[in-house]
């Protein structure tokens, strides 16, 4: 307690035992409400006299307004509201506290006790902060501009501020020189509400919209405007950005109730950013960032959306139905996260880059998710709507560099809420400089990767990386394209069709899609190389005709390759061996002889123009082996190759049988079917 508050509270002692010694049985004072009748600063019936009245006085009192008082022009600094019992000060929305003429540094009102009420209040142009609140403090219905320093300051209390526009009148840039809303060490904090009447605008200040340093316990911000006017249709933005969070844990910005999102827009830094080690636990859910208030016009913020940097944990989004985040039209990037080494985010169901339909494009102007030096963030998640729509943005949908152990699940990348083409300006996912151990979807949640202009997903300088069962199409570049990653694993090759037979890694996972172009649309089956590096499933591939199959292959160690070749799917059930060049299902004496000479000779390659497409000691490699070049497929007919052909010339016939248990070595049985 200073020494101000203690001389005055002995002087009220001593005025109290005055007043027992003259009328002992005097009764309990009670409540009183004081009313300000002077514009005066200072004298009879001026808000000074009222809070002094107040300080004596035992209960909770009430200052109100005389009509006649519309407004104060302070001189000197008001003296502190520091009873020991809480103050209401009610302007009923007609009061203006003005700080032109008092001295260099002087404070509008100073709440130093706890639990005082300020409601109704017009303050504004006071040099130094327009309210400064020391113990719990409610701060409601009022305007609060012009200041020299923040508008309001919290120290190491708590505060609840609903209904106020801090830097604006709702319409006008009015803003005060650093913070609208400044929190140092404080307990609790509850800005905004759920409610329109709750909502505050905090706009046009010199610095944040709201600072809070080394706070935590109960922290909300929910349902403000925080960089627009009132009406949330235009920029009023703070100077260095919306939200600021440094050190402090367990706040909720947003909310998963009706009303309890902020619309964070317009601001000249980032919408939200979050820094320190202790920053954890923050919860982001339900707002709108970058946008206005009807989440399908572009107001973006100067930089990134939200920008986390060395912090602790949190969450980005959640699952159910108000917990979405809007985050589009944004200078940098939708999401960036920076030097969270061992911490664990999660970012789901946002649309970052598309409005609050899911389809209109409001791109951000650079990546829509950034993770760099950033350790098992969750970017989607396995269940239902846990994924991301992530599209339209100006660079990759999804950047990770120098980052280990994420994971990329059930997520639209470059695809809209109905499947509309929005692809990113770059590639679909970006994994660059030891980005190592990334999960790319599963069979739980595959992604959609589509319509980027780049490829699909881009994997540079990386290990490790697992990409499984997503959906990528329609990319302008390759589905996966892998430069000097993922130790250099080789694609498969698909060797013939009806079942799908081919080779790939040795004992490496095989998984085939089809694709009306050279990517992956569709997953259909997964199996598993030999220790030769054949693999076979016997999928029916008959209601694809017309379509190509591709396959990737991941080997032990999560390495996954780029997508196979494509081979056309066509004439299905017609397969015949590539020996049999009449295609009569028999293989007569010359065509064995055929495949003697490719016996014989050194090797065998493709040639156009001859009687099977094939020529001996031909070194041509380009098409599809033959079909007698089985175990391993290595351009050279092995004598148990050649004495498998000769088992269907003794036979009489062979015919197509890709769904034979167990699957014969070459897609075919030995004679009539």
């Amino acid at each position: 307690m200073d020494t101000k508050t203690t001389a005055r509270r002995e002087t009220r002692w001593a005025t109290m035992i005055g007043l027992i010694g003259a009328f002992v049985f005097a009764p309990y004072l009670a409540a009183d409400e004081f009313v300000v009748t002077s514009s005066s600063p200072t004298g009879p019936g001026s808000l000074s006299e009222a809070i002094v009245n107040a300080f004596f006085s035992d209960g909770e009192d009430t200052i109100t307004f005389d009509p006649s008082v519309t407004t104060i022009l302070i001189e000197s600094s008001i003296q502190d509201v520091n009873a020991a019992d809480p103050v209401t000060i009610d302007g009923g929305g007609t009061v203006t506290l003005v700080g032109t003429g008092a001295s260099e540094g002087t404070n509008g009102l100073q709440l130093t006790t706890f639990g005082h009420t300020v409601r109704g209040l017009t303050i504004k142009n006071f040099d130094g902060d327009q309210i400064v609140a020391g113990g719990f403090a409610n701060i409601i219905d009022c305007t609060i501009t012009g200041g020299g320093e923040d508008g309001i300051q919290v120290l190491g209390a708590g505060v609840e501020i609903r209904g106020c526009l801090i830097g604006t009148d709702g319409v006008n840039d009015l803003g005060n020189a650093r913070n609208g809303i400044d929190l140092n060490i404080v307990t609790s904090a509850f800005i905004g509400g759920s409610t329109e009447q709750a909502r505050n605008v905090v706009s046009g200040n010199g610095r944040y919209g709201i600072e809070m340093r080394d706070s935590g316990s109960i922290l909300e911000i929910r349902g403000n405007y925080i960089g627009t006017n009132a009406a949330g249709t235009a920029a009023i933005g703070n100077d260095l950005g919306g939200i600021r969070i440094s050190d402090s844990p367990s706040l909720s910005i947003g909310g998963s109730g009706s009303g309890e999102g902020n619309l964070i827009s317009g601001n000249a830094g980032s919408g939200i950013e979050i820094s320190g080690s202790t920053s954890s636990g923050i919860v982001i859910y339900g707002n709108l960032i970058g946008t206005d208030a009807t989440g399908l016009l572009e107001i973006g913020n100067a930089f990134s959306g939200i920008a986390m940097t060395s912090a602790g944990s949190g969450f980005i989004g959640g699952p159910g139905e108000n917990e979405r985040n809007v985050i589009c039209a944004n200078g940098v990037s939708g999401i960036q996260i920076m030097g969270m080494d061992s911490s664990i985010t999660d970012i789901q169901n946002n649309y970052i880059g598309v409005g609050i339909d899911g389809t209109t494009a409001m791109g951000n102007d650079f990546d829509g998710v950034s993770i760099i030096n950033s350790e098992s963030i969750l970017i989607g998640g396995l269940d239902e709507n846990e994924g991301n729509i992530i599209a339209g943005n100006g660079k990759a949908g999804i950047f990770v560099s120098d980052a280990q152990e994420c994971l990329i699940f059930g997520n639209r990348i470059g695809a809209g809420a109905n499947d509309e083409a929005m692809g990113n300006g770059e590639n679909g996912i970006a994994l660059q400089t030891q980005s190592n151990r990334t999960q790319i979807g599963n069979g739980t949640a595959p992604n959609i990767v589509a319509n980027n202009v780049g490829a699909g997903i881009l994997i540079t300088g990386s290990v490790e990386n697992t990409i499984s069962r997503n959906s990528i199409y329609g990319n302008t570049g390759d589905g996966i394209a892998l430069a000097t990653a993922n130790d250099f694993i080789s694609a498969p090759v698909v060797t013939q069709l009806g079942s799908v037979r081919g080779t790939a890694e040795a004992l490496g996972t095989v998984e085939i899609f089809v694709d009306d172009a050279e990517e992956g649309r569709t997953w259909i089956a997964s199996t598993q190389a030999d220790d030769q590096g054949t693999f076979y499933s016997p999928i029916d591939l008959t209601p694809f005709q017309g379509m190509n199959v591709t396959a990737t292959v991941t080997d032990g160690s999560g390495n996954t390759s780029a997508f196979s070749s494509p081979v056309l799917i066509e004439n299905l059930g017609e397969a015949t061996h590539a020996a049999d060049q009449d295609a009569d299902n028999a293989i007569n004496l010359s065509e064995l002889l055929r495949v003697i000479q490719f016996f014989n000779s050194a090797r065998y390659g493709c040639e156009d123009g001859t009687e099977d497409g094939y020529n001996p000691n031909d070194n041509d490699t380009e098409c599809t082996p033959h079909t007698s070049d089985y175990a391993p497929q290595d351009w050279i007919i092995s004598l148990s190759e050649l004495l498998r052909l000769i088992q269907f010339f003794n036979s009489g016939g062979y015919y197509f049988c890709p769904d034979a248990d167990p699957p014969t070595e070459d897609g075919f049985c030995p004679g009539v079917e």
